[in-house]
Order: structure tokens, then sequence, then C-alpha cells
């Protein structure tokens, strides 16, 4: 999703004010037209963010392009519900089924495009032959849904072990301000970023 020579931040809308989601939203396509929309089911990790009728409710209000993201256990379970939002991308977990191209071209058999969502345990040579299924990746730089955890820079050595593959590279977790220009040195073009946007409710930009 890169655009033209900017990396682009999309902000991860289950970092906002959950009780102001209306304005949350607002300020998202006002700013960044971009929203990153994360599905927790309680399952596969122990947080729960949104149901399928409060995703559908956001899809249809934000006017934003939108990347999903499915940390659930069963992601072939919410494919009627994310075809309807109309999603840029959604990204799924491969380590969640014993059939991973299976699960991938399910969602791709209904059009949608679909990226590989890996944790910081995850071996890249345990996933290297579905890689070659997608164009995308999801590279998580801290422990999914632990709060306050902190941007695992070791994974910048993965990061650079994936450009091997030619994927877009997508990065998301504890990323602050200061953080996006090694981001970019390395190679990354789509950076997820939550408590960092809401915090100052300020437009962050990167510019290259």
């Amino acid at each position: 999703m890169q655009e033209g020579n900017r990396a682009v931040i999309i902000p991860s809308i289950a970092s906002g004010n959950l009780l102001n989601v209306d304005e949350e939203i607002k300020f998202i396509d006002a700013n960044y037209a971009n929203i990153h929309i994360d599905i927790e089911d309680g399952n596969y990790i122990p947080n729960i963010t949104f149901g399928i009728k409060l995703l559908e409710l956001i899809c249809k209000k934000s006017s934003s392009r939108k990347s999903i993201h499915l940390m659930v256990n069963k992601p072939e379970l919410f494919l009627k519900s994310v075809k309807k939002c109309d999603p840029y991308i959604v990204f799924i977990h491969v380590d969640v089924t014993r059939y991973p191209s299976e699960l991938i071209r399910l969602y791709q058999d209904e059009g949608i495009r679909v990226g590989i969502a890996i944790n910081p345990s995850i071996d890249i040579d345990s996933i290297d032959h579905v890689i070659p299924l997608t164009d995308d990746i999801l590279v998580l730089t801290s422990e999914p849904d632990g709060r306050g955890q902190k941007y695992i820079k070791a994974m910048e050595k993965k990061i650079c072990r994936l450009h091997d593959y030619k994927l877009n590279i997508w990065v998301d977790g504890g990323i602050t301000e200061d953080k996006i220009d090694d981001l970019l040195k390395i190679g990354v073009k789509n950076i997820v970023m939550g408590r960092a946007v809401f915090a100052d409710r300020k437009k962050i930009i990167a510019t290259k």
C-alpha cells in the first residue's frame, strides 16, 4: 500500500477511545484515510476487541481504506462479515490451521486480498511454503495484545530477511514516532500505529 515514495501510517482503531468510536473514526478519516481494525476473539489471544456487528458498523461509518487483522482461531467464520466491509486487505495467522494454503485461498476465492500475519515467535521457515501465495505480510513488532508491550528491535532482522520474498511488508506493535526512520531505512512502507497516534491526536507523517 506504499503511496509513491512515502510510507503510509495506518492508525489502529482498537487503540482509540472506544467509548467515542464515532469521533475517532472522523479523526482517522480526516488525517490518514487508512484505518486498521484488529479483531480479537479472546481465544487466539486473551483480549476481545470488536464483534461482528461493531466491525460492520466501523466499516460502514469510515470512508478510509480498511485493513483488517484477524487474531482469531477460526478465520473462516469471519469471511462473510469481512467481505461486507470491502477491505483493502485482510491479514490472517496461518498458524491457527493445519491447512494454511486452503485458508488463504478461501478468502482469495471471494475476491479478498489476503496477507499473512506473523507473531514474533514465528519462524519464517515454518511458513515458507505459503508465503508465495500472497504479496503482503504483517510483522508484529511486539507480542500481540500485551498491555504496555514494547517494540522488539530484533524483529528488524526478520523484516530484512523477508525482503528476499519481494513482499509488501507491514509492521504493527509498540511503534512510536521515533521508530519510523529506522523502519524506513529497512524498507518498511506500511506502518500500523496505535497508542502513538491517539495519545496526542496529531497527524504523524512518514516522509520517505
